[in-house]
């Protein structure tokens, strides 16, 4: 990460990491305080401190499942007990017991000298460096231990600003940890051959280590160092060796620099610098400069996220806009032209007797069919269309109700024509008429005869009330029109 500055602190004081530089190591003086102010980059994003101290003392108890207000006071108890008046001092939750009460196991530690780390603390609080959190490096194990690891496994790694850190785990879970400082890079082998065995005996008889158990030491280094304690360490009933080359983690975690000997520091800051863990010694007035600009930016991406938003929505408002204006033409066009053909219906219509009394009744039944929902345009046109199709055929008289007998929707249409120009030919009449009364047939729901012209067999009327002898070319239709749909 750019910006980003690593460090460990030991009883030798704080070494510093910035990616693509060399490490830089600060005294715990007052001359290496103040040489680190001088050195401190500037506009650094995040900083992050690693701690690997002997003062660091563990303690895991059993106590019962709580949550809460419960559990914390429980913890807060714990604390006082084990710890009490240090400043730097932590309790987790690791996991549930196998038994039949599900108690918790809690680990607990804290910093037995807490002045080294305090006084760190107060000059990078006084830089407002923004200090993520303060991590412990045995607690990091289980990172690089991963899920799959067995249940009883003691993990050990030599840091040269430090010394030789040996952690003991079971089930993943941290359990004890042990800091042996002063080994230089020449004793190294010989310190784990040695101290190593140390451990596992003071494993075996505080009973951390079950008895009849086999321990699965896990040692990283060098492959050249790891070559040579491979003959000195060979397997045993108790105890079983694998090594963890230094080369592969690196690979691993993307680490670009060869190892120059076993120092596994820059494993455990590449680790820190991708996990953020729970535990942190840090106090919220330690980190506040960091969770200042975390929420900075976040309001920052926040503010662009809406901005981007905002554009968008205006964007779509514009688009929506547009194509209700093209929706808007595209009625105003139709309404030009539904206007055209009233006023060609009504010059078609202009010629017909009408007088105020009429004109009333109209005006009324208009209403009547406006309150219906129904248009009388709909109906009138296709009768229209019929008449412009038989000119010989003229209409006298047209009127229409609405027929909510029949069904809702329906219109009742009764016309009185007269066949014009028929050379007093029945025969003639009687042809026009059934094409006439065809064509409406199409048109509507049902056509009936009320009258039929002159010359007209009665036997030919498909719906005749009247049997009389037709005695003039006049005729008489009632058509039921129905409303789509």
């Amino acid at each position: 990460m750019k910006n980003l500055l690593l460090m460990l602190l030991s009883e030798n004081g704080l070494r510093a990491f910035v990616p693509e530089f060399a490490p830089v190591e600060f005294a715990n003086t007052p001359t290496g305080h103040a040489d680190f102010l001088r050195w401190l980059p500037a506009a650094l994003s995040e900083a992050i401190l690693l701690i690997d101290l002997s003062a660091e003392e563990f303690r895991r108890e059993s106590a019962p499942h709580l949550s809460g207000q419960r559990h914390r006071a429980l913890r807060q108890r714990k604390l006082d007990v084990f710890f009490r008046g240090l400043t730097f001092r932590l309790a987790e939750r690791q996991s549930r017991q196998a038994g039949n009460r599900r108690d918790d196991w809690l680990l607990f530690s804290a910093l037995q000298n807490p002045e080294p780390l305090q006084t760190w603390l107060e000059i990078m609080q006084s830089a407002r460096i923004p200090l993520r959190g303060v991590y412990s490096l045995a607690r990091l194990g289980s990172l690089l231990l991963g899920k799959a690891t067995a249940s009883n496994v003691l993990l050990v790694s030599w840091q040269s600003a430090s010394g030789l850190r040996q952690s003991y785990f079971q089930d993943g879970q941290l359990v004890f940890s042990r800091l042996t400082s002063s080994i230089g890079r020449d004793g190294f082998i010989d310190a784990i051959s040695a101290d190593m065995q140390d451990t596992c005996r003071y494993l075996a008889s505080t009973g951390m280590l079950p008895d009849g158990t086999a321990l699965q030491i896990r040692i990283v280094g060098q492959k050249s160092d790891l070559r040579e304690l491979r003959k000195r360490l060979p397997d045993s009933p108790g105890q079983h060796y694998r090594y963890l080359t230094l080369e592969t983690l690196q690979r691993h975690f993307g680490i670009g620099q060869t190892p120059a000997n076993s120092d596994a520091t820059s494993v455990w800051l590449a680790i820190l610098a991708r996990h953020q863990p729970a535990a942190s010694y840090a106090q919220p007035v330690h980190t506040r400069p960091y969770r200042l600009r975390r929420i900075g930016r976040h309001l920052k991406h926040a503010g662009m996220a809406t901005l981007a938003l905002s554009f968008l929505c205006t964007g779509l408002f514009y688009w929506q806009a547009a194509q209700q204006d093209k929706k808007t033409q595209s009625l105003q066009s139709l309404d030009i032209g539904l206007q055209r053909e009233i006023l060609a219906l009504e010059a078609e219509l202009s010629g017909l007797p009408t007088n105020p009394a009429e004109m009333r009744t109209t005006v009324e039944w208009a209403r009547r069919l406006e309150q219906e929902n129904i248009n009388p345009r709909t109906f009138l046109l296709p009768i229209s269309r019929i008449f412009d199709r038989h000119p010989n055929i003229m209409l006298d008289e047209l009127a229409w109700q609405a027929a909510p007998d029949v069904s809702p929707g329906s219109v009742r249409i009764s016309v009185e024509c007269h066949i014009d120009d028929l050379d007093n030919d029945p025969r003639t009449a009687q042809a026009q008429f059934s094409r006439f009364r065809a064509d409406l047939a199409e048109a509507m729901q049902a056509v009936k005869t009320l009258r039929l012209p002159a010359g007209s067999n009665p036997e030919d009327s498909l719906d005749s009330l009247e049997r009389d002898t037709p005695v003039s070319n006049h005729f008489a239709l009632e058509m039921t029109w129905q409303r789509p749909g």
